[in-house]
This record gives C-alpha cells, structure tokens and sequence, in this order.
C-alpha cells in the first residue's frame, strides 16, 4: 500500500480551503488517513473518487464523541481524523445532493465563532504574554521578532473572521 505525506499550513480560518485540497487529492488518487504535527497530512493510495471532505470544529469532549461521530454516520458521513478539535469527515459525493455538514447559516456561524473564542483568543493571549516577557525582561530583539510575526497573522486572522462572518449574516 502507498503511503504519501505532504507538509501543508492552514491557518484557522482556511477550513474550507483545506476540505477543497483533500477532495482535490481524493480525486488524484490518495485518500486522506490523518495529521501529523499539524503540519504533516498523511494520504494512502486509493482508487480516484469524487469524495467530499468537510471539517467541522469541536473541542474534544470524550464523554459525547462517540455519539458526535454516530450523528454524522446518520447522515452518511465517514469520520476521518481529528487535529487540535478540528474534526474530519468524508462523504461520496455521487450518495446524494447533500455535501454540507450545516445544514444551516447560523450552525456554520455558531462553529466560526467557536473556533473565534477558543483558538484565536487563546492565540492572542499567548501574543500578549509573549510581548510582556519582552518587555519585563528588556529584550527588544525578541519583542520584535515576536511583533513581525504576531501583528501581521493576527490582523489578517481577525479579518478574514469578520469576511467569514460577514458573508454567512448577508
């Protein structure tokens, strides 16, 4: 059986980009297996198949996984793996019609603010502890290492948010 891993960097807000590149390497022949490190995503070779991925984000609850898994299977969805409360599923797309998880706006908006709260939040918090370390201990090198990096990812984080947010209300 062949085994392929690529590195590839999403940021929080690409879920969708992601799910489009797995379906992309489905039909090229390799089906999704897992992540690595965040980073890695492992593939085994399959037959090429028109196969959707969707990505749904959930904190990781073991009490109610089981039958958080069992509520997709319902609808014909596969459970593929899971990284940092990002779950994904698979799901043929010649089954039928109905390739989206959200069945509704809000119930996308609801997880878009979730992941809002729970990891960017928590991502900016660690910015700013970062920046206090800097400053308490009079290393402005690292502090502006830390600011090339955090200030960019972080404006265009919140605003791609917003775009996502934006565009589910209108």
């Amino acid at each position: 059986m062949k085994i392929k891993k690529e590195f590839k960097l999403f940021l929080l807000t690409d879920f969708e980009k992601e799910e489009i590149y797995l379906s992309e390497m489905h039909r090229k022949g390799w089906k999704f297996t897992g992540i690595q490190g965040r980073l890695l995503y492992c593939f085994e070779a399959c037959e090429p198949a028109d196969v959707v991925y969707k990505i749904d984000f959930k904190r990781n609850n073991l009490s109610d996984q089981e039958s958080y898994h069992q509520l997709y299977q319902d609808y014909g969805w596969k459970y593929v793996a899971v990284c940092n409360g990002f779950h994904t599923f698979r799901k043929s797309n010649v089954e039928d019609g109905d390739i989206d998880i959200f069945s509704d706006d809000p119930s996308k908006l609801d997880m878009i603010e979730q992941i809002f709260r729970r990891r960017f939040l928590l991502l900016l918090f660690f910015y700013l502890i970062a920046f206090g370390y800097g400053w308490v201990f009079k290393k402005p090198d690292f502090v502006l290492g830390v600011a090339t990096i955090a200030v960019p990812l972080t404006v265009y984080l919140f605003y791609r948010f917003y775009q996502l947010r934006k565009e589910l209300k209108e």
